[in-house]
């Protein structure tokens, strides 16, 4: 139903009808990409590139990355966590090629499996042998900060290579 205007008076004393805003919501991002949501996965950062096919990534402000690194030294680093996962973007055939891998290899989880698994590394699949794989990387849409503030964290703590991943969720691209 469409709203009346309201009447107001003027500075003239005069009664004039003016017109009701309303404010519009809008619909979260993440539910507007939900149809798009093709796997969540550990994924391997060094698979990841900023760049973009479409569009162009912002460029990384190295106070945040500097803020980031310091939440992680202080809180912990939250790379599992749902809502700190990376947003990822790739094509369908390139998700499918990387679960086919697993599944020859054996690593493939189904969904009523990685659900009941404990909470810990084996609750999503992995896709650490993209690189060798794909041989493409995958685009990172969102997280671009973190990802760069997580390597310095690394490099910093001299932790090994197996630690460079985290919770991804890959959309479709294509």
């Amino acid at each position: 139903m469409k709203r009346k205007g309201v009447n107001v008076l003027t500075e003239a004393g005069k009664r004039q009808r003016t017109a009701v805003k309303e404010m519009r919501e809008a619909d979260c991002v993440y539910d507007r990409a939900a149809p798009y949501l093709l796997v969540t996965v550990r994924f391997p950062i060094d698979s990841l590139t900023s760049e973009w096919s479409i569009g162009v990534n912002r460029p990384i402000d190295q106070a945040h990355k500097r803020r980031l690194r310091q939440v992680f030294d202080e809180a912990g680093v939250l790379r599992r966590d749902a809502s700190h996962r990376l947003q990822v973007a790739c094509s369908k055939a390139q998700v499918q090629q990387m679960l086919d891998h697993l599944k020859e290899e054996g690593l493939a989880q189904t969904t009523a499996t990685a659900a009941e698994s404990a909470e810990g590394d084996s609750k999503w699949p992995s896709f650490e042998g993209w690189g060798s794989v794909i041989r493409e990387k995958a685009e990172l849409i969102a997280g671009h900060h973190r990802v760069e503030a997580f390597k310095e964290y690394l490099r910093l703590r001299e932790l090994p290579e197996d630690e460079r991943w985290w919770v991804c969720s890959i959309y479709n691209k294509g």
